[in-house]
């Protein structure tokens, strides 16, 4: 047949079509079902470390590491202290972005702050720091499986205040605010009440100084702006960082002698 298809032609057209759509069909619930996989492993994860976190003990590697560190190029004494959570661990470019002020960054990711109140000998005191700047409160709040209280939170707080000032004086102490996130905006409420009690703390001691990041990551509605964040809506990308560095390094500056 000259022209056109012959009846075979469409048929072999339309069982190759048949073909291509359940071909692309079996795909598509492929990467569905990877996509679950993926999402279940990243909340089983989660929960895990939200188990295990009730305990300082899953975190002694990353003490080690850091007292391995110490032994291979001692650090000078007199720098100021960055110790806390996650988003103080995975700062990455801090000494730059706080240069000409000399720092020191000892987070260690999921902690909170009872862990560094237990590690504080080892993370802390030892470094004889003219100033510490601490980040924490949102593992401690949004831990899955043992939340904390915002009550205790603060309480928790206090303790280590109270250790720094015996051990090392009254040397500027800085609390950063726990900041709202996407993942745990269910619990930003308790946070922000957690925030605000550690406020009222830092105005008894004029060398405790409480640093408000939280309303600088708030959209225009008071929703969390997710321009600072990565994709697990936690942690935070380069912007956040550069957020962060502008008002901690503005107020170290001005607090700083």
């Amino acid at each position: 047949m000259t022209g056109g298809k012959t009846a075979a032609q469409v048929r072999s057209g339309d069982s190759i079509s048949l073909l291509a759509r359940d071909w692309t069909k079996r795909v598509a619930i492929a990467l569905l079902t990877l996509s679950a996989l993926l999402f279940a492993a990243y909340w089983g994860t989660l929960y895990y470390l939200s188990y295990v976190m009730k305990d300082a003990a899953p975190f002694e590697e990353e003490i080690e590491a850091f007292e391995a560190f110490d032994v291979a190029a001692p650090p000078s004494t007199g720098k100021v202290l960055f110790v806390g959570s996650s988003s103080i661990r995975l700062w990455d470019s801090l000494e730059q972005d706080m240069a000409p002020i000399r720092v020191l960054n000892r987070g260690f990711g999921g902690s909170m702050i009872h862990h560094s109140l237990h590690y504080a000998d080892r993370i802390i005191l030892k470094y004889d720091p003219s100033a510490i700047v601490y980040y924490g409160g949102s593992n401690d709040i949004g831990n899955l499986v043992a939340p904390r209280s915002p009550s205790q939170v603060s309480s928790d707080w206090a303790e280590l205040v109270a250790l720094i000032r015996q051990e090392l004086g009254d040397i500027p102490i800085f609390y950063i605010s726990t900041k709202p996130t996407k993942l745990r905006s269910s619990q930003w409420d308790e946070m922000a009440e957690a925030n605000t009690l550690i406020f009222e703390q830092s105005r008894s001691d004029s060398n405790l100084h409480f640093i408000d990041i939280a309303s600088h990551m708030l959209d225009e509605a008071g929703e969390v702006d997710s321009e600072y964040f990565v994709w697990d809506g936690l942690h935070m990308n380069d912007r956040g960082y550069a957020l962060w560095t502008r008002v901690i390094r503005h107020e170290l500056t001005e607090k700083l002698d």
